[in-house]
């Protein structure tokens, strides 16, 4: 059955696949992990599985999944043998009709290719080598190393030349290589040699040479690899470009070198990972990723002397601003970054980013949380309803209601915090085990929260507890 966007589904085939894909899973599980880990382990064990009928139903498990935003193309279809990923548009082995599906997961093609990668370097897969472009075979092995003759020796000490130092560079826990901007000058039709290069602040400039000299030139604000459009706007320029120096060639015969040189720079571009300047720039400077584990988290940014701080939201966005922003504010100069640039930039920062405990609270809510139990153990604790209305501490049995009133002016002394968002915190924490309910004492309605009875401190060093004469008020 064919898939619909955005469906995507991971099909563990064989045993030994589905062996493999568990230990991945395992391995994410031990610390320290990278913060996709999370991620991935919470969509997997959320998401939608079906199990076959039959002797395959021990292993066989096929997992949907909805991706959300772009990159799939990179990723790898079978990372081990007996793991199959299926993207939207193919034929997969499905009988559910994926318009039923409403329990898949969204996940990052960028989070899914981690984890996919995760699956090919610990199951000791090895990537075959590039076929060559010219004739789309295996490439020769390299032939074996060969005894060289002996150094020559310096003219004065008859020893050999040391070779000269190379000073420091700037490391990056990024790459291991600054990436590459910019194509070297290759042949490409009626003697004409065409190369591409990033424009600092944005954009690329491709230029078409003949006999060293420039004949036409371009200059774009998308790669030209990415472009739909540039197979016909650069056949048009440079046959113009040999028209006005008197070439006679066919346009046809320009069309098919221009689209078969931009098929082998989009190969080469992910390969070798040529990149824009900003890209580069930025992949440069980067020398740490930290994920302070708020709520939601905090990504700290180390580029060399300068920090930048981005939250969870700018990080998710797809929007260039915020980086372009935060680059003018620490080096005053324009980084020109596109939403191209920053998703790749993301991506670059995810995969070697490091979890560590915030420097403050882990949310906002910390600080209220710590006020409101402050505030109810400084007030008596009755056993009756009663106490709603007069200290507004209620306990009944392992349940301690507080009073809405209590609640609300705790927040009112905060700083854009809700009362919903609150009660999400507290649930989180494990405190808050009723929803608010409306409570009844002596004819006057009131609402209170439903605590652990340890919320309070503790009895020796709370007020005294109470007891109301007659009993429960609404007995």
């Amino acid at each position: 059955m064919i898939l619909p966007s955005p469906f995507c589904v991971l099909v563990l085939e064989t045993a030994d696949g589905s062996a493999r894909f568990h230990e991945a899973l395992a391995a994410l599980e031990r610390q320290p992990r990278p913060p996709w880990a999370e991620w991935i382990l919470t969509a997997i064990s959320r998401t939608r599985t079906d199990v076959p009928d039959g002797d395959d139903a021990a292993w066989a498990r096929t997992l949907w999944f909805r991706l959300e935003g772009r990159g799939e193309a990179t990723l790898p279809r079978t990372p081990y043998p007996g793991v199959r990923l299926y993207l939207p548009g193919e034929d997969a082995p499905i009988t559910v009709d994926p318009l039923s599906v409403h329990d898949a997961q969204d996940v990052l093609p960028a989070t899914l290719e981690m984890f996919l990668r995760a699956i090919e370097v610990e199951g000791g897969r090895t990537t075959a080598p590039a076929a060559t472009p010219a004739t789309g075979l295996e490439p020769e092995p390299a032939p074996e190393p060969q005894a060289g003759p002996e150094p020559e020796t310096g003219p004065l000490t008859g020893e050999p030349e040391p070779e000269p130092e190379m000073p420091p560079g700037p490391t990056s826990v990024v790459r291991a290589e600054p990436p590459r901007t910019a194509t070297p000058p290759v042949p490409l039709v009626a003697g004409v040699s065409v190369s591409v290069a990033s424009r600092l602040g944005g954009g690329w400039r491709v230029e078409f040479a003949r006999d060293g000299r420039v004949i036409a030139v371009e200059d774009a604000r998308i790669a030209p690899w990415v472009d739909p459009r540039a197979p016909g706007r650069l056949t048009s320029l440079l046959k113009g470009g040999l028209d006005r120096c008197d070439v006679p060639i066919e346009r046809r015969a320009v069309r098919e070198a221009v689209g078969d040189w931009l098929a082998a720079l989009h190969e080469q571009a992910s390969e070798e990972g040529i990149t824009s300047a900003s890209v580069a720039r930025v992949v440069g400077l980067t020398t740490s990723v930290t994920v302070e584990l708020t709520q939601p988290p905090t990504f700290v940014i180390t580029l060399g002397d300068a920090e930048m701080v981005l939250s969870n939201a700018e990080m998710a966005s797809d929007s260039p601003k915020k980086i372009n922003e935060l680059w003018l504010a620490n080096f005053y100069e324009v980084l020109g970054a596109s939403p191209l640039d920053w998703r790749e930039i993301r991506d670059q920062w995810l995969s070697v980013a490091e979890t560590c405990e915030p420097w403050g609270d882990r949310t906002p809510y910390d600080t209220a949380t710590t006020a409101l139990q402050v505030r109810v153990s400084a007030e008596a604790v009755f056993d009756s309803r009663e106490g709603l209305l007069r200290s507004g501490v209620y306990l009944d049995g392992e349940i301690l209601w507080v009073n809405n009133s209590i609640v609300e002016e705790v927040l009112r002394d905060s700083t854009n915090l809700t009362s919903r968002g609150f009660s999400i915190h507290l649930r989180r924490e494990g405190v808050l085990i009723r929803t608010s309910t409306v409570h009844r004492v002596r004819g006057i309605v009131c609402r209170a929260w439903g605590f652990t009875a340890d919320f309070r401190a503790a009895e020796d060093v709370s007020p005294v507890r109470m007891r109301t004469v007659g009993g429960d008020a609404n007995a």
